[in-house]
């Protein structure tokens, strides 16, 4: 099913397929909306209400929800039992795949890796989730999972607002285990940290540095994307 869905959206070619995991609440699916949406905020969920059922959150809310956060601080949930699919054109052309973080969808994941050919791997990290030994474990999996010994590995440590990481301590860092990885994972594997309700369009510099990291592991298997 997945291989048909794929093929309905890219052909193979130079086309970049990129995962976007995580842990729950992590921040994926915000990131994905303030690419697609440059201005997003209160304006863009009449936008969003077209194609997925908007509301307000609640802490009631089931498993099968996202909260995300306006710009304004508002908090709403997308009701979603699946996963995201965007497409984009700058500056190569690129799908990305937002996967459920939830713990009954996770096991779907490998689902993917193994119809799905991915260029990289984007894995979202919320260093105020007081969770962190179950990303830690997520993390792992997708960094040891031979479907995606290729894939470049980019960490994003979601700094929000108001909860400042501390970058010279370090301590996402070593809590991931990151320290403890072997020299041929290291060399695939890139940590970066941004807010990403900061992020404004898929031309955000930030990103296109994250986007630049993936086209070159690309380049090293001798993969030309764009």
């Amino acid at each position: 099913m997945i291989k048909a869905i794929a093929g309905k959206f890219f052909n193979s070619g130079e086309q970049a397929q990129i995962a976007l995991l995580g842990d729950e609440g992590a921040g994926k699916t915000t990131l994905m909306y303030h690419l697609k949406l440059s201005n997003w905020g209160r304006s863009m969920l009449d936008q969003l209400t077209e194609i997925r059922t908007i509301e307000q959150w609640t802490e009631d809310m089931g498993d099968m929800c996202t909260p995300i956060v306006t710009d304004d601080g508002e908090q709403v949930v997308i009701r979603d039992a699946g996963y995201h699919y965007e497409f984009f054109r700058k500056p190569y052309e690129y799908g990305l795949w937002d996967m459920p973080g939830n713990q009954c969808l996770e096991d779907l994941w490998i689902s993917f890796y193994r119809s799905i050919q991915f260029h990289g791997v984007i894995f979202l990290v919320d260093p105020s989730n007081p969770k962190l030994d179950r990303s830690r474990v997520l993390l792992h999996r997708a960094l040891y999972a031979a479907e995606l010994r290729l894939a470049e590995m980019v960490i994003i440590i979601n700094e929000r607002k108001g909860k400042v990481y501390d970058r010279e301590a370090n301590e996402v860092y070593y809590k991931l285990e990151l320290h403890q990885l072997n020299a041929s994972t290291q060399s695939r594997l890139k940590v970066v940290v941004m807010d990403v309700t900061s992020l404004r369009g898929d031309t955000d510099k930030r990103w296109l540095d994250v986007l630049e990291t993936i086209r070159k592991q690309a380049a090293k298997q001798g993969i030309k994307l764009g």
